[in-house]
């Protein structure tokens, strides 16, 4: 009976990830670009990111996505810390702002560096105020090529989207 009960409940799960593959596939690769978007963050952690009162000499790092705001990151790292720390990922030194919550990490915080840095895709009118900004520009058409070869891909998406379906779904 022990044996059975697993058969069948595995046989359910197979089932199960079955109907989620079929519906999967025939989900239009912009509907799965929007279903995993909504789920990178939570909406506590980006109204956190948001709102929070940052010191006036904190920096954030704003940039549109694939526009240099990891290039910009290490530079500021680097430039504060005299290139001397060792660290996995920059966002372990650097903080996303609307990601910090959901990563445990606390803006409030001291960070290991001064001035506390910041990232952020925020619009001027969303990013957390009262700070030093820099900001990083980009040939518009570079980076829409960069983010379409980037987030299909990041994002796992079956199937194919064209640029122009991408830039529907971005702007």
């Amino acid at each position: 009976s022990g044996k059975i009960a697993i058969v069948a409940s595995g046989a359910a799960a197979l089932v199960a990830w079955a109907v989620y593959r079929r519906r999967r596939r025939r989900q239009l690769p912009l509907e799965q670009l929007g279903e995993r978007n909504s789920k990178m963050h939570s909406a506590e952690s980006v109204a956190r990111g948001r709102s929070f009162a940052p010191r006036a000499s904190d920096v954030f790092v704003v940039t549109y996505p694939k526009c240099g705001t990891t290039w910009m990151t290490q530079i500021c790292h680097q430039l504060r810390t005299g290139g001397d720390e060792a660290f996995g990922e920059i966002t372990e030194v650097v903080p996303w702002a609307v990601l910090a919550l959901d990563c445990g990490q606390d803006l409030d915080a001291d960070q290991r560096a001064f001035p506390r840095v910041f990232k952020s895709h925020e619009s001027a009118g969303e990013v957390a105020p009262g700070a030093k900004y820099i900001y990083v520009a980009r040939d518009p058409e570079d980076a829409f090529v960069s983010f379409y070869h980037f987030l299909p891909a990041y994002m796992q998406l079956d199937g194919d989207l064209t640029m122009e379906q991408f830039a529907e779904a971005v702007f």
